[in-house]
């Protein structure tokens, strides 16, 4: 009881605390023009973008990680996910980064900064997962961190493959399907969804491998999603990209920006691969087995 009380302490925390910091720190960035159509990359002030950016993922790696260590894989990165949610949440929208250049020429640095978010995302995940594994009962340690347990050698390296393909395929599809409109929190919403989609295919690739995949190989594949989809969005628009915004033709996998990628991994992966079947953490099933008997006990 005690334990599943701090676990929810944690998280009420990354959601009320740590979380609406972030976003503070990310919301106090400013664009050319004095506004907010601004990420990490597309800003005035480089030095407090970067200074903002570090912080918010300090604050999402250590909560992921007291998550993962104390207490399961899944809250770990819940924890992280929340946090890269609300830093996001003060960020600007692609259709006001658009509008305020006139012009896609802001898409290139999009891209690159979609593929280094998703990659710092992969990186807490690899932080919680690593930390997580550490925390096994004694059966159950020697667990890695793209394969949680199946056969050793080129099969686990086949499985690790066809989970980040699978994954960033089916994140794909998912978030061109629901990214619908370019505001704050759908596009959020869009990722989330993708990673439920990009965890759960991931997860089914490997288990036909009879591997059991950890959430990082679902999320190297929508970070690549991340990198690609602005560029794609380029090509794809050409000149006509502030037109596409307005006529709301924008290609919906471009609408997605910076943290939307990163936080949208780390909450809706491991709620995928948990649909699907997979089994991330040991303690988190030991918990839920236990609490019908706590509950008949009082």
């Amino acid at each position: 009881m005690i334990r599943s009380s701090l676990r929810w302490v944690l998280i009420l925390g990354c959601l009320v605390v740590l979380g609406p910091l972030a976003a503070k720190l990310t919301g106090g960035l400013r664009d050319t023009s004095g506004g907010r159509a601004t990420t990490l990359l597309v800003n005035a002030t480089p030095g407090a973008a970067v200074l903002a950016g570090v912080a918010a993922l300090a604050l999402a790696a250590g909560s992921g990680l007291l998550g993962g260590w104390g207490f399961s894989m899944g809250t770990g990165l819940a924890c992280a996910g929340l946090v890269l949610g609300w830093a996001r949440w003060g960020l600007g929208t692609l259709d006001s980064i658009v509008r305020r250049a006139g012009d896609g020429s802001d898409l290139t640095l999009l891209a690159v900064e979609g593929l280094a978010s998703g990659l710092m995302a992969l990186g807490i995940g690899a932080l919680v997962v690593g930390a997580s594994n550490r925390r096994q009962p004694e059966g159950e340690k020697g667990r890695g961190l793209l394969v949680l347990d199946g056969e050793s050698g080129s099969s686990r390296r086949n499985a690790t493959i066809a989970g980040v393909l699978a994954g960033g395929a089916a994140g794909a599809l998912v978030v061109w399907l629901c990214a619908v409109t370019e505001l704050r929190g759908q596009t959020l919403l869009a990722v989330v969804i993708g990673g439920i989609g990009a965890g759960a295919a991931s997860h089914l690739a490997g288990n036909s491998m009879r591997a059991s995949l950890s959430p990082l190989p679902a999320m190297a594949g929508l970070a690549l999603v991340a990198g690609v989809s602005p560029l794609v969005a380029k090509v794809l628009h050409g000149d006509g990209v502030l037109a596409a915004v307005f006529g709301g033709t924008f290609l919906p996998l471009g609408r997605p920006v910076s943290l939307d990628w990163a936080a949208g991994a780390l909450l809706g992966v491991p709620v995928g691969m948990g649909w699907a079947g997979a089994v991330l953490d040991v303690r988190a099933a030991e918990e839920a087995a236990d609490a019908p008997a706590e509950a008949a006990t009082k």
